[in-house]
């Protein structure tokens, strides 16, 4: 489990539920970096949050590459920069 902290860049969050072990977070992340290998990718467990900041792909494909690893992800509010 990695804390969150302030990125330096815009990211993207993720609520995803179905995310419940280390196991599917370990698929989650791995999905993300199929599509954005340059990615940075946090995962909280017990709030079931993924926050990403993407080196170059958007979130329509980033939450695809978690739906087709057979994950729900439902967008959610990301902070920008250090702004909480």
């Amino acid at each position: 489990m990695i804390a969150f902290r302030p990125l330096g860049r815009p990211s993207i969050a993720f609520q995803v539920d179905d995310m419940t072990c280390l196991r599917s977070a370990g698929v989650v992340t791995n999905a993300v970096k199929a599509v954005d290998h340059g990615a940075r990718v946090r995962v909280e467990l017990t709030t079931r949050r993924v926050e990403i900041e993407p080196s170059r792909a958007g979130v329509e494909a980033i939450g695809a590459a978690i739906n087709r690893a057979g994950y729900t992800p439902v967008p959610v509010a990301s902070r920008v920069g250090g702004d909480k």
